[in-house]
């Protein structure tokens, strides 16, 4: 595939690029960004480690659309020859066991092929959001937000504030919360069922990784794939996160997993 004319235009568009070594993949990938996602510019495509590198190189790119597999290259070799990149970058592949590393990459996005345009217009919300709004990650701000918990043990009550929250687990109408007290592991019950929390606890850094998981992913010590992805909080047993949810997850914690 031949290196495509970039075409320099004075414009408040998002900048993007493609590099991916199937035609296929590429034309579908710009076709929907063309006509799906109003506010992205296509300004180039390649099909190797080197088309990327030479397009990188135009300091008006703002997003990378990045596939990892090119024929026998890895695009991470390419990141070795380039200390940082003034502008986000989406993997876009056929193999979620990238998807670790693209979070050490600090990817803002990962797309899993086979292409679905839901999945495309997704993460294009996600990049209008980052472009438009230019929104914090002031973590302060997002626990002041949310309030304390009250929870009775014996005959006291702990009051917890948020940031010490590790996780909530479904036990049937009832919610099991982990959370540190004088830095030490406390568990203890709440009388609402689990759906309820999440309403009252919708907001970074919480997600909902399983139907029996809301996790404060700020408390994550590891992320483990093995037939699946699971995480693992504080000295905890491991906790699955929904195969349906991965990809969204991914995301939501190379932003706020900090």
């Amino acid at each position: 595939m031949t290196l495509s004319t970039i075409r320099f235009m004075k414009t408040d568009r998002i900048q993007s690029i493609i590099i991916d070594d199937e035609p296929g993949c590429t034309s579908y990938l710009q076709y929907c960004l063309e006509n799906y996602c109003p506010q992205i510019q296509v300004i180039g495509t390649g099909s190797d480690t080197n088309d990327f590198l030479q397009l990188s190189g135009n300091k008006k790119i703002d997003i990378a659309f990045l596939d990892v597999q090119l024929d026998r290259e890895i695009i991470f070799n390419a990141f070795q020859q380039v200390h940082s990149f003034p502008f986000q970058i989406v993997f876009v592949t056929a193999y979620d066991f990238y998807a670790v590393k693209a979070i050490k990459m600090q990817a803002f996005d990962y797309i899993l092929k086979p292409l679905l345009k839901q999945e495309i217009v997704e993460c294009y919300e996600k990049i209008k959001k980052h472009f438009n709004k230019k929104e914090t990650n002031d973590t302060s701000q997002d626990y002041v937000e949310l309030q304390p918990l009250f929870i009775k043990t014996g005959s006291k009550i702990d009051v917890v504030p948020v940031q010490n929250i590790l996780y909530f687990k479904a036990k049937g109408p009832y919610t099991e919360v982990y959370y540190l007290a004088n830095n030490k592991a406390c568990i203890g019950i709440l009388s609402k069922p689990l759906g309820s929390i999440e309403q009252e606890y919708n907001k970074p850094p919480f997600y909902r990784i399983h139907k029996s998981f809301f996790i404060n992913v700020r408390h994550i010590t590891q992320l483990i794939k093995q037939d699946t992805y699971y995480v693992k909080i504080g000295e905890e047993e491991l906790i699955q996160i929904a195969q349906r949810r991965v990809n969204d997850f991914l995301t939501f914690y190379k932003t706020q997993g900090h």
